[in-house]
């Protein structure tokens, strides 16, 4: 510790087989003001948490992660923790406590949920000031709930529709007239709503499954290790990781394999331009372009997102959480960035469309 004088949050991590440990309390660095005592295996009674309230840790503690034995420590913390601003707390009482040595062989963490959250809500409201905000509220949770809400169905629909644009393109390649019926311009003013409503209706349950779980990841999401996430998940990767890029390349292949029919017809009549060619080639790279993106830019961030669900992130160490964070954001920019510039991409892998863009920028660019 001596060599990190400037250290801001200090996490302590012990197993529950060795002996609590007293020099916590004995600690004089000023800088701590975020302390992470969540991995300390050990429950703090009501003597424990006298000594650390009173300590200079826990004087100049701001956010508090901590195990106590039952509710009445609470109180001790927030009252005597005069610089506390959140705390967060795992704690067991005679219900959970069996619950949790019982699953303590497995390495799992304990259930909270057996605990009364009314209890401890009235409990906070007999022995806290008025000035104390011990409410819930339930207008952020919801918040949290139509956000993600909003955040997944874009998802979907931007996935749906590109799915439906490629198909349309494939539609208007066909040689038969069945099919480039398809392709006719009011057919894309009925699908649009039709799409919008069933990727609503394919994350309504988010609005009333969704929980806030504030974790060391500070995530509002579902609930981890539970089916419900772990189902939504294995969807999500189904939905966006194999169908769409399958149906992108699929359509995609079929859309080249009949503009090269049609080239091949026109070869056999003589009736094949120098620039019929160059625009068939040109259309088959834009398709390539566009189906290598669409795979790249979100097939990473599935794949995070279900290996985020699966692994336990109470044995990864504070590096390990890091780097997971730091690649989930290059992941969620990757996705973000497709979803915005895929017209972009798909029209700047267009030679001609290059040309004219650079013609047009020299001209009106000083």
């Amino acid at each position: 510790m001596k060599h990190f004088i400037d250290t801001y949050i200090l996490t302590v991590r012990q197993d529950a087989s060795l002996p609590f440990q007293s020099s916590l309390f004995k600690l004089t660095y000023t800088t701590i003001r975020k302390l992470h005592l969540d991995y300390y295996y050990h429950f703090f009674n009501e003597e424990k948490c006298v000594s650390l309230s009173h300590s200079l840790l826990g004087t100049q503690c701001q956010v508090l992660y901590i195990r106590v034995e039952n509710l009445e420590n609470i109180i001790i913390l927030i009252k005597n923790m005069i610089n506390l601003r959140a705390l967060y707390v795992k704690f067991t009482d005679e219900k959970t406590s069996a619950y949790w040595f019982g699953l303590k062989h497995n390495d799992k963490f304990f259930d909270t949920t057996a605990i009364n959250k009314d209890e401890a809500i009235q409990l906070l409201k007999d022995h806290l000031l008025a000035k104390c905000d011990y409410n819930i509220r339930i207008s952020i949770l919801w918040w949290c709930r139509v956000h993600r809400f909003a955040v997944y169905s874009a998802y979907l629909t931007s996935t749906a529709l590109i799915i439906l644009a490629s198909a349309d393109r494939y539609a208007s390649s066909c040689y038969q007239v069945k099919y480039r019926q398809g392709a006719h311009v009011k057919v894309a003013p009925r699908l649009i709503p039709i799409v919008l409503i069933i990727s609503d209706l394919c994350h309504s349950h988010m609005l009333t499954l969704f929980a806030v779980n504030k974790n060391e990841d500070n995530e509002y999401w579902a609930l981890k290790n539970t089916d419900y996430r772990l189902g939504f998940d294995i969807g999500f990767f189904i939905a966006h990781g194999l169908i769409f890029p399958l149906l992108m390349s699929t359509f995609g292949f079929l859309t080249i394999c009949n503009i090269r029919r049609q080239q091949r017809y026109s070869d056999q009549q003589n009736r094949t331009s120098n620039l019929r060619r160059y625009r068939v080639r040109d259309f088959q790279r834009m398709t390539l372009v566009q189906t290598d993106c669409a795979i790249i830019f979100t097939l990473p961030y599935v794949i995070q997102k279900l290996h985020r669900t699966v692994t336990d992130s109470d044995g990864k160490s504070p590096e390990e959480v890091a780097w997971e964070r730091l690649s989930l954001c290059i992941v969620r920019v990757l996705w973000v960035f497709h979803d915005s510039r895929f017209f972009y991409i798909y029209s700047l892998s267009s030679v001609k469309f290059r040309h004219e863009l650079f013609r047009f920028l020299d001209e009106h660019l000083p």
